[in-house]
């Protein structure tokens, strides 16, 4: 017994060290055979034969299952208040934000639409650049009659687009495009709307933001009870725990071209995904063309799915569209995930794990397609609303973490996340060979 078991080990450990000879032996091929897998793994990411059909996760969103109620009469007062702010700021406004006639223009809207109003003023220095960013922002609560202010939501319009402050132009053209007075007004707009509407279950907060993604950062801090003495003055009107937010960013104009969704926040952090999914729903409801990063789309990203028979010549161009399409999109937000950039002034919320995303607008051109009007983006802007009204607890059921190489498409981490472990271990391949 003792002499078989013996052998048995023996046996054993000669074939142990077989595959360990045979690995030293072809190590150096090994390690090139995973790194050159786990390199050109990626490649087929975009391919719609790898990704997978997004799908709204929490059942209680029911987004698309009301009626919206916002028509060309809330449309017209967007367009006056933004009318107003334009002729008031003609006067004299801050580089990054309003004059104080157009702020004192904001509260009295606010007031007069029901909401509580308070003003908090902010200088804020950045250690890094040295960029001091001076403001006030200005923000109105609605209690929602149904709710027991524990729970909030929040618009935002910052008075100058995301795309105005990486601008490193000083055209005073560049400038007039910069400003979000049109998103200020609809967010007027919206407010006196939402208090006319008995459905909601969460508070309504309006914060009209200086200094773009700062001025949203130092509110929250202030919000929070995190601001540092001489940095801000304190927030000390507040409702319950935000639970969503929504940016807005319009261009001057009556006609639109396209909705922009930016998601990615400060490190690469993101929003849960179902606030993506039940937004691009929203949107292709109304037929609203959506895009991520303003990547433009030929063709539905979902059309590709019934072409999926590579046999077939006729659905060669489509396929090969929709992958050049979907890479570069697939480029864009994973470059914003890797260095940590963010646009627009949904970025901050996800520091205190709010979810939120900012809507841009392209102005519509004399090519455009299929053009639309503001009232459609006050609809969008509603129905979005009155799912994350339907909430009954934090997001939490759908992805946090994920790639997008198309509105309807995503790419779960346990489907990116190999690649990674076989470039990984290529690399110690290699280490060993050295070693």
């Amino acid at each position: 017994m003792t002499t078989s078991a013996d052998q048995k080990r023996v046996q054993k450990a000669q074939r142990v060290h077989r595959v360990v000879l045979l690995l030293q032996r072809h190590l150096a091929l090994f390690s090139a055979l995973l790194l050159s897998v786990g390199l050109l793994w990626p490649l087929v990411f975009p391919s719609v034969y790898y990704s997978r059909n997004t799908y709204i996760s929490e059942n209680a969103l029911l987004p698309n299952q009301a009626h919206c109620h916002y028509w060309e009469a809330e449309a017209a007062q967007a367009s006056a208040h933004r009318d107003a702010l334009v002729k008031l700021g003609h006067s004299s406004s801050s580089e990054s934000g309003g004059s104080a006639a157009q702020l004192a223009y904001i509260q009295l809207a606010l007031r007069y639409s029901g909401f509580r109003t308070e003003a908090q003023r902010f200088n804020y220095t950045d250690s890094l650049t040295g960029r001091t960013v001076a403001g006030t922002n200005i923000h109105g609560i609605w209690t929602a009659p149904r709710g027991d202010t524990t729970e909030a939501l929040v618009l935002v319009a910052p008075w100058r687009s995301s795309a105005g402050e990486t601008s490193a132009t000083t055209d005073d053209n560049d400038d007039e495009m910069a400003r979000n007075e049109a998103g200020v007004g609809l967010a007027l707009s919206l407010a006196a709307f939402f208090r006319t509407q008995p459905y909601w279950s969460k508070d309504i907060i309006v914060l009209v933001a200086e200094g773009g993604e700062v001025g949203v950062e130092m509110w929250l801090r202030g919000y929070h009870g995190e601001l540092q003495p001489g940095h801000a003055s304190p927030v000390t009107l507040r409702s319950g725990a935000i639970q969503g937010a929504l940016a807005i960013e319009v261009p001057a104009g009556d006609q639109f071209d396209s909705f922009g969704l930016f998601f990615e926040g400060k490190n690469g952090q993101l929003p849960n995904l179902d606030l993506l999914n039940i937004l691009v729903r929203i949107a292709h409801r109304g037929d609203l063309p959506l895009t991520l990063h303003h990547i433009p789309r030929s063709h539905h990203p979902l059309l590709a799915n019934h072409a999926k028979n590579p046999t077939d010549p006729g659905n060669w161009s489509l396929l090969a569209t929709h992958y050049q399409e979907s890479l570069r999109t697939l480029l864009a937000t994973m470059a914003a995930q890797a260095t940590g950039a963010t646009r627009g002034g949904h970025a901050p919320f996800h520091r205190y794990r709010i979810d939120a995303l900012t809507i841009q607008l392209q102005a519509a051109h004399e090519h455009s397609t299929n053009p639309f009007p503001l009232v459609s983006v006050g609809r969008l802007i509603e129905s979005t609303f009155h799912s994350l009204s339907n909430l009954l607890e934090h997001f939490h059921q759908s992805f946090f973490i994920y790639l997008l190489p198309s509105p309807w498409q995503y790419i779960s981490i346990a489907d990116f996340i190999p690649p990674i472990l076989v470039v990984a271990a290529g690399i110690l391949c290699t280490i060993l060979l050295s070693w």
